[in-house]
């Protein structure tokens, strides 16, 4: 591993696709079961993709995942079927690329992770989720890239709250930050700027927590024949969801 491999992290969160656990508010316009199925794909367009950066050697990944117990390292490995030739033949079967919790907080789980790469050394941390599919190896890139002239960078989301947060010299910078409310990013601006720090900014996504965010996706993936998340474009189609527009 290189030495700016060494000093990078990348954390990615993802769930145990359970039925009725997953992707609750999108359930109730597609139905659990299929809800469950689409969010799959999202978890496994995020390893073709996560794990790709990883082999580049750029940044360090760790998979963050909850319930502890659950089969979500084995859901993971498997998925490389379905990387269409992305990833290289056992570059998943490392289980040292994941880290379980059972904690549901998800503002509590990210101040975890950060003090996990401050423990460790790590210069910079980027946390991601896995409700933006769309989500690109160049995002990821240009967030490190900003984190050598910014203290903190924000992948902002339609919502108002974000899909990306990156911090360098790790800090506590969501220590008294309310993650249930639209300003969340607004508040961390705040902070930033009472504590004498600068922030930084990548592309707005939208994350796609219900039918209107799907609908949006559904339109963007029918006009790029899928390229941006093939997995869960795969998974639409099985549904019978790709042919509706926004």
């Amino acid at each position: 591993m290189n030495s700016t491999a060494s000093k990078q992290i990348l954390f990615v969160f993802g769930k145990y696709p359970v039925i009725g656990r997953v992707k609750t508010r999108l359930a109730s316009s597609i139905g659990d079961s299929a809800a469950r199925q689409l969010y799959e794909g999202f978890l496994a367009d995020a390893a073709c993709k996560f794990v790709m950066s990883q082999e580049v050697g750029s940044f360090e990944i760790k998979w963050v995942y909850t319930p502890s117990q659950s089969a979500f390292p084995q859901l993971i490995m498997s998925t490389q079927s379905r990387c269409a030739g992305q990833v290289a033949e056992g570059i998943l079967a490392d289980e040292t690329l994941f880290i379980g919790s059972d904690i549901d907080a998800i503002g509590t789980l990210q101040e975890i992770q950060l003090d996990w790469a401050r423990q460790y050394g790590y210069e910079m941390a980027v946390i991601v989720g896995t409700d933006t599919p769309q989500i690109n190896r160049k995002i990821l890139n240009d967030a490190f890239d900003r984190l050598k002239s910014h203290d903190i960078v924000i992948g902002p989301s339609t919502d108002g709250g974000y899909y990306l947060l990156g911090v360098k010299k790790i800090w506590d910078i969501l220590a008294g930050i309310d993650m249930s409310t639209k300003h969340v990013v607004d508040d961390i601006i705040m902070k930033a700027s009472v504590t004498g720090k600068n922030v930084g900014f990548v592309e707005t996504l939208t994350d796609i927590d219900d039918w209107d965010d799907l609908a949006l996706l559904i339109k963007m993936l029918a006009e790029t024949d899928g390229k941006p998340c093939p997995a869960t474009w795969a998974s639409l189609q099985t549904l019978g969801l790709a042919k509706l527009r926004a």
